[in-house]
């Protein structure tokens, strides 16, 4: 599901680069590098995310792991989240899921 937003989101990029190169090329030379920056500034939370995600699980065991886990299901889950707190649960879940729960 997550791969299909992404992609989806890619091809409105590029319509809306399309449609603005065609009305004025000139927006070329705002659009492009912002959405460069937008991109290397995602990665730059991930890994800050990451960093964080690494050292606060360091020396937990798997039962803390599970119940940070399950309240981080509950932050996603919760209507009153922002959106950044639903993305960083989202990619956290994600990170757990794949450091723990796949070495088992």
């Amino acid at each position: 599901m997550e791969s299909i937003r992404s992609l989806l989101g890619i091809i409105l990029m590029i319509i809306i680069i399309v449609i603005a190169g065609s009305i004025a090329p000139w927006l070329l030379l705002i659009f492009i590098p912002y959405l460069i920056y937008l991109a290397f500034e995602r990665e730059k939370r991930l890994k800050e995310v990451n960093n964080l995600l690494e050292s606060e699980f360091k020396g937990k065991t798997t039962q803390e792991i599970e119940a940070m886990r399950i309240s981080l299901i509950n932050i996603m889950n919760n209507p009153y989240s922002t959106q950044i707190e639903k993305d960083n649960a989202k990619h956290a879940i994600k990170y757990i899921e794949e450091h723990f729960y796949n070495n088992k």
